[in-house]
């Protein structure tokens, strides 16, 4: 199962800006809600972080908790929001919001479309799917079976730890979703 946790607060997060690329560390308080959540999630087998320096002490204190080592991957960077990047989200109005929403291959401000970012995320994260699938089979031949296993997502914002774990969305694939794949 793959679990994806977002990144603690930032003084820029609880500001309101928009923080993609831009580098700062936790604030207190995000190390607090990593620490919480480190606590509440069980040990991972593997640990992959964005290289920004809050991805990583998020997972840090995860890592910490579980003794897991972080491997750091460049494809979980976060968005590049171009020249909105460190700005209020008011930077962009309505219209330019509506767009972007819209449209998955709009490109705000000279940063990235979301077609592009979450295409390489879903890529990054299935390719680990797929590679950590040929491990177990080939570590126990007899288990695999002849249906090809599902990629399985759980968003865990790290911000609500608490919150989080009593709901855990967990998309169901419907007969429409699988006649799509």
């Amino acid at each position: 199962m793959l679990v994806l946790v977002r990144h603690g607060q930032t003084d820029a997060n609880r500001c309101g800006l928009l923080l993609g690329r831009a580098d700062p560390p936790l604030c207190a308080g995000g190390r607090e809600q990593a620490e919480a959540l480190a606590r509440a999630l069980p040990a991972p087998s593997r640990l992959i972080s964005s290289p920004l320096a809050r991805a990583r002490e998020t997972a840090d204190a995860l890592a910490a908790a579980s003794g897991t080592v972080v491997e750091i991957d460049p494809r979980w960077v976060e968005m590049d929001y171009g020249a909105l990047d460190g700005r209020p989200a008011s930077a962009l109005d309505a219209d330019g919001w509506r767009t972007w929403r819209d449209d998955p291959a709009h490109v705000p401000a000279g940063g990235e479309s979301l077609a592009a970012i979450l295409g390489g995320k879903v890529t990054a994260g299935s390719s680990e799917g797929r590679a950590s699938r040929a491990r177990r089979a080939r570590a126990n031949p007899s288990a695999s079976s002849g249906a090809a296993p599902m990629l399985r997502a759980r968003l865990i914002d790290s911000s609500s730890a608490s919150a989080a774990f009593s709901r855990w969305p967990v998309a169901q694939p419907t007969s429409a979703s699988r006649s799509r794949a």
